[in-house]
């Protein structure tokens, strides 16, 4: 007996032990555990992943037609089925890892996939041995881009307050812009100096750096939205399908998604078939090429002042003079230039159309629903921003 009484005490000593070590909280005001939970770091990853999600997105684009044409001897066809077939991955994995994040509460694993995906692309491209693969890698991207933007904005709204959104949105997306004017160039030398690989390899070293900041962050705790959630999932659902249904037959929605969805349309044509014109034409170099894409998204950069200035004239005018002047662009890019750099002000002006177009466009659509109702504006927004983003990408 007593030699059991011992060894009891000394079992339960050492359990007490164990449990006391396993319970020992982390250092709250350690900057590791802040840093791994602060809003400006989840803010700076989603800007990594946009950003990661355009350069690659960018270092394809004069990429793709010179890898279709002289590895795989394909016809402009070929190339404008793989464009399409981005937008199918997106239009397909959008509303799909809106439907998971939303309704398991986790932000992180729809991330981890879509960054995988995104890895999963480039070396999709880099190992092609037939054009089946490139257009797996294709669709591989389009539901990366789909992960990225809809989950990664998705956890903006999840931790930042709505009076500050807008404005971290706005800085956000500039990552977005940055990756696609630097893609086109970093992606046009490296093929030209480095080889066909050469681009791959560096987007993934990027969407490497990208999984590890997705593996390594915390989701900060949101009990303002959790209650949210529980309460939609009770009282309001019912009501979601009707307010679908009123947003899509909205005539004022229903305009802005022709407006984006006629200079999306008109940005996929140029797209792939540029690369190949001026090659062809000017018989420049793919890194020259690169260049020459610059113009096309330089302009965006001046999203924040269109921005600003739209919500102080009127976001319809805006949209107006957007609309009219990518239709002038788009007549003088057809027109033949002696030079290939004779291009770059029309190139310009094309660009120009994007933030005076789609500045305006999404606050414009947050109005309308916000005026449908106090209600339809907290179930509808979200279903708005998918909305706009399916038909944003769908263009391609």
């Amino acid at each position: 007996m007593e030699y059991c009484s011992i060894a009891s005490l000394s079992s339960c000593s050492s359990i007490a032990s164990i449990s006391s070590c396993s319970s020992t909280k982390p250092n709250l005001n350690s900057i590791w555990y802040r840093a791994k939970r602060s809003n400006v770091t989840v803010a700076c990853l989603v800007a990594l992943i946009l950003f990661t999600d355009m350069l690659v997105y960018g270092a394809v684009v004069p990429c793709l037609p010179a890898l279709v044409i002289d590895k795989f001897h394909g016809t402009p066809r070929d190339i404008g089925i793989l464009f399409a077939c981005f937008a199918l991955g997106y239009l397909v994995s959008t509303p799909i890892f809106a439907i998971i994040s939303d309704k398991y509460q986790n932000r992180r694993y729809p991330l981890i996939l879509g960054v995988s995906c995104l890895i999963t692309s480039t070396l999709c491209f880099a190992y092609a041995s037939n054009y089946t693969t490139l257009v797996i890698a294709r669709i591989c991207q389009g539901a990366s881009a789909g992960a990225s933007w809809t989950v990664g904005l998705g956890m903006l709204a999840d931790t930042f307050a709505e009076e500050r959104l807008g404005t971290v949105m706005g800085t956000v997306i500039m990552s977005h812009t940055i990756g696609f004017v630097l893609g086109p160039v970093l992606g046009g030398v490296l093929y030209d100096h480095g080889g066909t690989l050469a681009p791959f390899y560096f987007c993934s070293l990027f969407g490497l750096l990208t999984l590890i900041g997705v593996l390594w962050i915390e989701e900060p705790i949101n009990t303002a939205s959790k209650s949210i959630v529980l309460d939609e999932s009770s009282s309001l659902l019912p009501a979601k399908k009707g307010q679908m249904f009123q947003l899509i037959k909205n005539r004022r929605i229903i305009a802005c998604v022709i407006c984006c969805f006629v200079t999306s349309a008109a940005l996929s044509g140029i797209e792939p078939a540029l690369p190949i014109y001026l090659q062809e034409k000017y018989h420049v170099s793919i890194s020259v090429v690169g260049v020459v894409f610059i113009a096309l998204v330089l302009p965006s950069f001046l999203g924040p002042v269109m921005g600003y200035l739209s919500d102080k004239f009127g976001r319809t005018l805006f949209i107006g003079t957007g609309m009219f002047s990518m239709t002038i662009a788009l007549i003088l890019v057809s027109l033949p230039v002696t030079s290939i750099y004779s291009m770059v002000p029309s190139l310009l002006l094309f660009g120009l159309s994007n933030p005076l177009i789609h500045t305006p466009l999404m606050p414009e659509m947050g109005s309308i629903v916000s005026e449908m109702g106090s209600n339809a504006f907290a179930q509808g927004k979200k279903k708005k921003f998918n909305i706009y983003l399916c038909i944003l990408n769908f263009h391609q």
